[in-house]
């Protein structure tokens, strides 16, 4: 009986294998530019905050910016000191509506700041809300894909353990019982 369900698992197991690997995968990034991304993530929202407590402090964008920068992360660092020593150099509005990369929802929103002559505070701490409410959904989101991806080590690692753990003691004392 246990030669017939562990047969049966194998058969199961190996029916899944042929659908899966028929199936295209996505590709993902690796480990390195994942842990860049996420670091650029975090960084952006750091930044935003240091940015805005620069500006209640009473500094300018750019100065609260280069402050910001000599403090925030190094995945982030050298994107800020390019952006303050452009805006330095050139037009502020033309600098933030041409800038790329992580930087970019920043400069939108300080742009858009500058055109409208609204108050850059309240846009930065919003920015720095809404980056933060993203990086969460992200995480819960990854949260609750863990136990899909849990289902098969349980499945092919500990159940079959469990079944032998229970039917072990069963079929020794039958064995015991017709005397083989």
């Amino acid at each position: 009986m246990t030669v017939a369900i562990m047969m049966a698992i194998l058969v199961v197991f190996t029916a899944w294998l042929d659908k899966t690997a028929a199936r295209p995968r996505l590709r993902r990034l690796p480990v390195s530019q994942r842990r860049d991304t996420e670091a650029h993530r975090m960084g952006e929202v750091e930044l935003c905050e240091l940015v805005a407590l620069g500006l209640s402090a009473g500094l300018s964008f750019s100065q609260a910016l280069a402050h910001a920068a000599s403090v925030s992360a190094v995945a982030i660092r050298h994107e800020v000191d390019a952006l303050v020593r452009r805006m330095r150099t050139g037009d502020i509005e033309s600098v933030l509506a041409a800038q790329r990369g992580s930087l970019r929802n920043l400069a939108i929103a300080a742009a858009r700041t500058q055109l409208t002559g609204a108050p850059l505070l309240p846009a930065v701490e919003a920015l720095g809300d809404e980056l933060t409410a993203a990086d969460r959904s992200r995480r819960l989101a990854a949260a609750r894909k863990l136990p899909v991806k849990l289902a098969i080590p349980l499945a092919l690692l500990i159940l079959p353990g469990f079944v032998l753990l229970v039917t072990a003691p069963a079929v020794v004392t039958t064995l015991e019982r017709l005397q083989i």
